[in-house]
C-alpha cells in the first residue's frame, strides 16, 4: 500500500492508489501471449472505466446537493454561484455537461414542485424518473383507466409551471393515452432561442 499523506489534496490519494494498483497489476500468467496480455488491458481500462461512470454519478448527485445548499431560504442562487460549482468541477466534467446536470436538476425540481399538489389525492401510482442522456420523464404505474383519468391534471400542471412534454411512445399527441399504455412522457423547459 502507497504512502498516502493524512491532509492529501483532493484526488492525491485515489492517484497513488491508482498507479500502485496498475503498477503491480499482472496482466495475464507469465508466459501470456500478447492476445492474452491484450485481453487483460482491455479488461482493466473496462474497470477504470466502470469506476468513472460511478464517480460521475456522485458527481452528479453532489453537484446537486452543492447548489441546493448554495441557494438562499428562497432557493435564488447568489450572483456566481454556479459558476462556482463549475469551477469545482473543472477537468472533472465540462462546462456543458456541469450546466446539463444543473439544469436536469432543475427540471426535475420544477416538476416536482408542480406535481405534489396534484399527486396527494392520487389513486394512481406516479413516479419522476431520470432517463438515459440527461432527461426527465413522468411515468406511471397502475390501473391504466385510473392513470388516463389522472393524466390530464398532472400534464396541466407541468405546462402550467412553464415544462415542455413530450411523448416517448404510443400516439406521442394522446399522452394520457400514452401514459396509461406505460409509455412515458419527457419533461424539459421550453427550447430557448
Amino acid at each position: 500500500m502507497p504512502e498516502v499523506p493524512d491532509r492529501a489534496q483532493p484526488g492525491v490519494a485515489m492517484k497513488l492508489l491508482l498507479e500502485q494498483a496498475l503498477r503491480e497489476r499482472t496482466r495475464g500468467p507469465e508466459d501470456a501471449t500478447a492476445l492474452t496480455r491484450l485481453e487483460y488491458v482491455a479488461a482493466d481500462i473496462r474497470a477504470v472505466r466502470d469506476a468513472e461512470r460511478q464517480l460521475q454519478t456522485e458527481l452528479a448527485a453532489v453537484l446537486a446537493d452543492a447548489d441546493q445548499e448554495g441557494r438562499g431560504e428562497d432557493a435564488a442562487a447568489p450572483r456566481g454561484h454556479r459558476e462556482s460549482l463549475v469551477r469545482a468541477c473543472e477537468g472533472a466534467a465540462s462546462r456543458a455537461r456541469v450546466f446539463a446536470l444543473l439544469n436536469l436538476r432543475d427540471v426535475e425540481s420544477t416538476a416536482r414542485a408542480a406535481l405534489t399538489p396534484v399527486w396527494q389525492g392520487s389513486r394512481g401510482d406516479w413516479s419522476l424518473a431520470f432517463l438515459s442522456g440527461g432527461r426527465v420523464a413522468l411515468r406511471a404505474y397502475g390501473d391504466s383507466l385510473d392513470v388516463q383519468n389522472e393524466a390530464p391534471a398532472l400534464l396541466d400542471s407541468l405546462r402550467s409551471a412553464g415544462l415542455s412534454l413530450r411523448s416517448a411512445g404510443g400516439s406521442g399527441v394522446r399522452m394520457a393515452e400514452d401514459l396509461a399504455a406505460g409509455h412515458d412522457v419527457e419533461i424539459s423547459f421550453p427550447a430557448t432561442d
